[in-house]
């Protein structure tokens, strides 16, 4: 409550039928919206949806990004909750209580941010997924490689 900002609260457990974001007063969800496969496929990609699952639908809604902690700074994640405590850079211990510890992401961009580099998808694919994630904090990834023209 003391952080008027606009960001996205995580954390590392699910407790949808808690409603705990309403009752602690934030905004923060596992929820994320999708229109097409190409969005899926990426996800995919990224190892954060499984490539064929007949039990669950994975197209509107994630499990989580775990511990891979450049992907809930990439995503806007300024507060982190947790069962259990956590390590990662940029990730500062500010309370604990109830069986909880809330950790502020230093790292947290913007929801939205401007990428000066691209890399085309098809390079991408073929990194390992902890260099997948330093990518997406540098570029974005297109279907293409696209030269940009700029204006004098």
């Amino acid at each position: 409550r003391s952080d008027p900002g606009f960001y996205r609260v995580e954390k590392s457990y699910l407790s949808v039928s808690n409603s705990d974001a309403l009752a602690q007063g934030y905004r923060g969800v596992k929820s994320y919206y999708y229109h097409g496969s190409g969005l899926i496929d990426f996800h995919i990609a990224l190892g954060l949806i499984p490539s064929r699952h007949r039990e669950l639908n994975y197209t509107n809604w994630l499990h989580g990004l775990g511990s891979r902690f450049a992907l809930h700074s990439l995503l806007g994640v300024r507060y982190f909750i947790s069962k259990q405590p956590i390590d990662w850079p940029g990730f500062n211990l500010i309370a604990q209580g109830g069986g909880l510890n809330l950790y502020a992401n230093e790292f947290a961009l913007p929801l939205g941010i401007v990428q000066y580099q691209q890399l085309d998808r098809a390079r991408f694919d073929t990194l390992p997924l902890e260099a997948k994630d330093a990518v997406l904090m540098r570029a974005a990834i297109t279907q293409h490689r696209a030269s940009l023209a700029v204006a004098a």
